[in-house]
């Protein structure tokens, strides 16, 4: 396989990859979440964290199932 196949592979792979996470930011905005707190919970839950850890708690619970914490709460932990 040459180089320039490859990187055609590789940058269409990136291509699905950035349209899916757009189309889990879109959703969630149609939830009433701003565009920064919707690709953070995308990029979330995209990579299967088990915690999300913020200190604008409100403006996630009842939007995942991943557990939502302050830094604080993590410490007391």
């Amino acid at each position: 396989m040459r180089k320039s196949e490859l990187e055609n592979i590789v940058t269409k792979i990136v291509e699905i990859q950035v349209e899916q996470l757009f189309d889990n930011v879109f959703e969630k905005i149609t939830m009433k979440m701003s565009f920064s707190d919707a690709l953070i919970l995308s990029v979330t839950e995209e990579h299967s964290c088990s915690k999300f850890v913020t200190w604008n708690v409100k403006h996630f619970e009842g939007r995942t199932d991943i557990p939502v914490n302050t830094p604080q709460e993590i410490l007391n932990l």
